[in-house]
């Protein structure tokens, strides 16, 4: 006679208490997803990103897509990174923690300059010769 017994279930493992700072880092995340919002870009988060982060303008709305297995002051970063090359000048309209404003500008500051190569050449480069 065969009896069938239940499977016996695992406990999962207990998770950590999250620390101060990864509480500090969420929050951010979170003020930063609003200022976002109030800016009208969207943020989304997928696994399947060949990318840690990338933006998309869609007719007049923008989304920004960041790896969701990043750590959260990762994507705190990068969505900084990402509202000041997107919001630019838009960021003054709209009502932001200073701290945020603060982390997005230094984002700004950070950034490399978007925008045709300088017209000068190199020192000694005098441009293709004529024959």
């Amino acid at each position: 006679m065969n009896r069938v017994f239940p499977k016996k279930r695992r406990k999962a493992p207990a998770k950590a208490a999250p620390s101060a700072a990864d509480e500090e880092a969420r929050a951010l995340l979170a003020r930063l997803e609003d200022a976002a919002h109030k800016l009208s870009i969207t943020v989304r988060y997928a696994a399947d990103l060949p990318r840690e982060v990338g933006a998309v303008r869609i007719a007049s709305s923008t989304v920004v897509f960041i790896h969701r297995m990043l750590e959260v002051p990762e994507k705190a970063a990068l969505l900084a990174e990402q509202i000041a090359l997107l919001a630019g000048e838009r960021l003054d309209e709209v009502y932001v923690l200073p701290e945020v404003r603060e982390l997005i500008a230094a984002h700004a500051a950070t950034r490399p300059p978007v925008g045709p190569a300088s017209s000068t050449s190199p020192a000694g480069d005098s441009g293709p010769v004529s024959a």
